[in-house]
């Protein structure tokens, strides 16, 4: 490895997600690697020997692995921060919610559909009834009645052949 790797800045990116970019490229390496904090909190990957002494978070093995990897340079980098005294905004949120957008847009895939205000309706919905419909309502409506043995026996006007009228 001849040029040095950035891993990427603190602040603009989360410290964990820096940490996550060095460790991978560490162990993607066959050497070890120096891993530095610039003042500016850049965070480079590079060899031991190129590295400037004032930067200098700590070198690791890529035979390490990259959870073992991952976890060390994330707790160094932490402590490097902190005793140096680097100040790093603190990252941007990426979401920021309008206060006129409702709850139930939000949750809707992500705000991405919005969720109508109110239910649309071309025509008000059927009353139901809550009395038996009479023989002669059916009738009205198309129904058929007979009388089998003393009895009233209906069809409804569902099974009347189509384009008969009642």
């Amino acid at each position: 490895m001849t040029d040095e790797y950035t891993a990427g800045r603190i602040g603009p990116r989360p410290l964990i997600r820096v940490a996550e970019n060095a460790a991978a490229h560490l162990v993607s390496q066959s050497e070890d690697l120096a891993v530095c904090l610039s003042p500016d909190a850049t965070v480079t990957v590079e060899r031991p020997d190129e590295a400037v002494e004032d930067d200098l978070v700590g070198v690791y093995r890529p035979s390490s692995g990259m959870l073992e990897a991952y976890r060390s340079i994330r707790d160094d980098l932490k402590a490097a921060v902190a005793e140096r005294g680097i100040a790093t905004p603190p990252p941007a949120n990426p979401i920021k919610v309008q206060p006129s957008v409702s709850k139930a847009r939000m949750e809707s895939a992500l705000g991405c559909i919005p969720v109508p205000a109110t239910r649309l309706r071309t025509a008000p919905p059927p009353r139901r009834r809550d009395a038996p419909e009479t023989v002669a309502e059916f009738q009205a409506r198309g129904g058929r009645v007979e009388r089998i043995a003393g009895f009233e026996s209906v069809r409804p006007h569902s099974l009347r052949p189509m384009g008969k009228a009642a």
